[in-house]
């Protein structure tokens, strides 16, 4: 049974006003509490005090990736180390919007809402009163949420992705598109839409299936009905360049927001074998922020964020959670940016 939790109080807090919010999606990377969930294949993410289990040991010799299958029988994803990696996120997360962090965050990754309450948790103050995630079908038991500010209009729905043709595989390794109504501090209604695309393990057509179902939901909103669909898209940059993905199956249909105004960012993520940067996250607006009255993007604070210490190895790239000294934060960065008043 698929499980819905909402916590949503109907209050704005902080420090923004009616004429401006912001928005922010990253992939925090693996984000499980210590323990095991039932029916899921999360046995890399326990303390190694639990990992002496059969299921446990026989599920870990069949992972094939040898960095994967040792990860599975060897980390120590103790409290200690959770607790390590959620100040790691929350110091990521804080550096925008003047130390209160995004008013709307997208994130993916996130295992269920025990270790997404605690995340929000670790803001203090300025954690989010408006939480969202629904319990999806990923195997590995990853899923996609919403923080905000903002309260929730209506019900929030997980779709489904509607693959054409594709190895059966996809489906257990998929995330479903979740969209949430948010009710803006002017009184507008804003539907977003939290994705995390098939990896690029899977072929590209379980992509363009992606995005035409994303758009297909999008058709379903009222005309003027802002909305802005955010997240992992999962595209490498020589699989749109040959295929034309965002061209064709998402310009249409939404503005793409780094591409609008951020010559200064060259990607979200790195590929060391190829030396080659992709803009995997990224952020999607109705075409309907450019009309002339209503909330507007502010071009110049779209960005990568990458001011925090630890985000970054000494050459740039991003750094993941090292288990072993306790820094670090995702394979991914995120991507922020404000809108305001017109």
């Amino acid at each position: 049974m698929v499980q819905i939790w909402i916590f949503s109080f109907f209050i704005f807090l902080g420090s923004w006003g009616a004429e401006k919010f912001t928005v922010m999606t990253h992939n925090v990377e693996n984000l499980f509490d210590t323990k095991h969930d039932s029916g899921k294949t999360d046995f890399a993410y326990l303390p190694l005090k639990d990992k002496n289990t059969k299921t446990q040991k026989d599920f870990c010799k069949t992972v094939s990736q040898p960095h994967w299958k040792k990860d599975c029988f060897e980390i120590d994803w103790s409290e200690k180390n959770l607790k390590n990696k959620i100040s790691e996120l929350k110091n990521t997360h804080l550096q925008v919007n003047g130390g209160n962090g995004a008013d709307i965050l997208f994130l993916q990754e996130i295992e269920n809402m025990n270790v997404l309450n605690s995340l929000n948790e670790s803001y203090g103050s300025k954690k989010y009163p408006t939480v969202v995630l629904i319990e999806g079908k990923d195997l590995r038991g990853i899923d996609v949420a919403v923080l905000s500010r903002f309260p929730v209009v209506g019900k929030p729905e997980l779709h489904s992705i509607k693959f054409q043709d594709v190895d059966k595989g996809v489906f257990t390794d998929s995330r479903g598109i979740l969209e949430v109504t948010l009710k803006l501090p002017d009184g507008s209604l804003v539907t977003i839409f939290s994705n995390h695309f098939p990896s690029p393990y899977h072929g590209y057509k379980t992509r363009i299936d992606a995005f035409k179902s994303l758009t297909s939901f999008k058709k379903t909103l009222p005309e003027d009905r802002l909305a802005i669909a955010a997240g992992d898209f999962n595209v490498p940059w020589d699989e749109d360049e040959k295929h034309g993905i965002l061209k064709t199956y998402v310009a249409p249909y939404w503005l793409i927001a780094h591409k609008i105004y951020c010559e200064a960012c060259i990607g979200t993520e790195y590929y060391s074998k190829n030396k080659t940067w992709s803009f995997f996250d990224m952020i999607f607006l109705s075409k309907n922020f450019m009309d002339e009255q209503g909330w507007e993007l502010n071009k110049k604070t779209i960005t990568v964020v990458k001011g925090y210490k630890n985000q970054l190895k000494s050459n740039g790239t991003p750094k993941r959670f090292d288990f072993k000294d306790g820094t670090g934060v995702s394979d991914h960065l995120p991507v922020y940016m404000e809108f305001i008043k017109r």
